[in-house]
């Protein structure tokens, strides 16, 4: 596939490669050729680049396990049978991510995943009604801060499975008198407790409908220090250590 031929999904994820430096040969060569006559590809780019800039600056390296790629793989799995001209370009940037995964890190690797397995756009037939604009958008959030000691993670939400995933990248050593509790603070400024975070690995969890309205872009998610159990008002009552935008991913 030609860069002037790119569906939006492609065009994105090719954003992404060049950003973090995955192309090579003619693959390099007709991305930057893009870039330099469209400007709104090289905005894109930009935007990639902002958005792994965390990770790549923060992240310590680490080289996915392999149940990450298994899940990847099984992820884009059941296009292989299907006759699909862009399944050899999925295969292509998969190995791309897992050959570049050593100095991005795991949490590189979910990004990945978010890529490859965003839904591809059908050809609707020529008497269907105009499709609607989907309000499913994945979306990432970056959370950060220093206080009182360096806290990242990181949050994927896919509104259509409705599963918020938060990784925790860096944070303190679990302390049992203390919880680590997740709220979203949509536009009119109200926190809403999303859960807490476990001792170990990442919280997941299926949001109700009427939270996950919530979860929209520009809405920030922020983790604050609470008593056991999380706090009892329904408000943050401890400060608040990390704290980051939703963005569509």
């Amino acid at each position: 596939m030609t860069a002037d031929r790119l569906t939006p999904d492609d065009r994105s994820a090719l954003a992404a490669e060049l950003a973090l430096g995955l192309l090579e040969g003619d693959e390099l060569s007709d991305a930057r050729a893009l870039a330099a006559r469209d400007a709104a590809f090289r905005a894109e780019v930009e935007r990639w680049g902002a958005r792994f800039a965390p990770l790549l600056d923060n992240v310590a390296d680490k080289v996915p396990e392999p149940a990450i790629w298994q899940s990847i793989e099984a992820a884009i799995e059941p296009a292989r049978g299907a006759a699909n001209d862009d399944q050899p370009d999925l295969r292509r940037r998969l190995a791309r991510w897992r050959m570049a995964s050593g100095g991005l890190g795991a949490l590189a690797a979910a990004l990945a995943l978010v890529l490859l397995t965003r839904p591809q756009p059908q050809a609707a037939p020529a008497t269907a009604p105009a499709p609607q604009i989907a309000a499913a958008t994945p979306m990432v959030a970056m959370l950060a801060g220093n206080d009182p000691a360096p806290v990242r993670l990181v949050a994927n939400w896919d509104p259509a499975a409705r599963q918020l995933i938060v990784t925790p990248a860096m944070t303190p050593p679990h302390d049992p008198a203390r919880a680590m509790e997740v709220w979203v603070i949509p536009a009119d400024g109200t926190p809403h407790s999303m859960g807490l975070m476990p001792a170990e690995g990442p919280m997941r969890g299926t949001i109700d409908p009427a939270m996950g309205r919530l979860l929209r872009s520009g809405a920030t998610l922020a983790i604050s220090i609470e008593q056991p159990g999380g706090s009892p008002t329904g408000a943050p009552q401890g400060p608040v250590v990390a704290r980051g935008e939703l963005i569509a991913a």
